[in-house]
């Protein structure tokens, strides 16, 4: 931006008081002799030259960047001439051309000052063409990318779809395996209530078996308590017998010697 405004300032300015004696110095030249081409240029050509020439001089000295300590002034000033051009159209009042002739004096004050150098509008021109080969080379990258782009887009497409006919068959099988799931759920709790009847099945005879330990226990102490009192009873009455038959020897042994 500043070397824009450099070159922006160099084409505005007013040119400085050392120019202005040497333009005042060099004898002016007409428009006849030294811009023939001007005479058949219109008014409003005139001021449209004029500004391209300018924008092109603001894009060549920020290009440059104040490489334009080698200049050479313009030596042919343009002026442009009312009457000795063409004849004019009639206008409806000279209040009307007033902004029209402040323009085109803007212009011919500017382009007194205006300094150009060879080698630059080479360089410049230069600068065109290889724009233009950087525009052509860019439009076959484009080109280039556009194709690869759809290639991948045809390949992409063609993924999206294998994955939607995967993603629909998926759902398919989820939703078989959802209703076996149902299947699979009911048949669980049946099993379950079959378990439970089973375990329940099962503890009956634990609890017979457990009935029928605790009765055999209760019989063996009954047996135990009753062979005791048997063998209490056999001892008792064997020895009771054992008395008697001693008695009944001592009784007979006794029985002689009393008589």
């Amino acid at each position: 931006m500043d070397k824009e405004e450099e070159g922006q300032r160099e084409v505005d300015l007013p040119p400085k008081p050392k120019k202005r004696a040497k333009t005042k110095a060099s004898p002016s030249p007409s428009l006849s002799s030294e811009s023939p081409t001007l005479l058949s240029l219109s008014q409003g050509d005139f001021i449209c030259t004029i500004t391209k020439e300018g924008s092109i001089l603001e894009d060549e000295t920020e290009a440059i960047g104040g490489a334009s300590d080698i200049e050479i002034k313009i030596s042919e000033v343009l002026v442009l001439t009312t009457s000795e051009a063409e004849p004019q159209p009639n206008f409806p009042s000279n209040a009307n051309l007033e902004p029209e002739i402040y323009a085109v004096r803007h212009c011919a004050t500017a382009l007194r000052v205006v300094k150009y150098d060879k080698e630059t509008f080479n360089r410049f021109e230069g600068f065109l063409s290889d724009l233009k080969h950087s525009g052509v080379e860019v439009l076959q990258h484009e080109f280039e990318v556009k194709a690869l782009y759809r290639t991948y887009l045809a390949s992409s497409e063609e993924t999206f779809a294998q994955l939607q006919s995967l993603i629909r068959s998926y759902d398919d099988r989820k939703a078989s395996l959802l209703s076996y799931q149902g299947g699979i759920k009911n048949e669980d709790s049946a099993y379950s209530v079959e378990i439970k009847a089973a375990e329940e099945e099962r503890e009956r005879p634990d609890i017979y078996i457990h009935q029928l330990k605790t009765k055999q226990d209760q019989k063996r102490v009954e047996a135990r308590n009753k062979s005791q009192e048997f063998e209490m009873f056999c001892f008792f009455k064997i020895r009771l017998q054992v008395d008697q038959s001693k008695n009944k020897i001592n009784f007979s042994l006794y029985l002689p010697y009393t008589f």
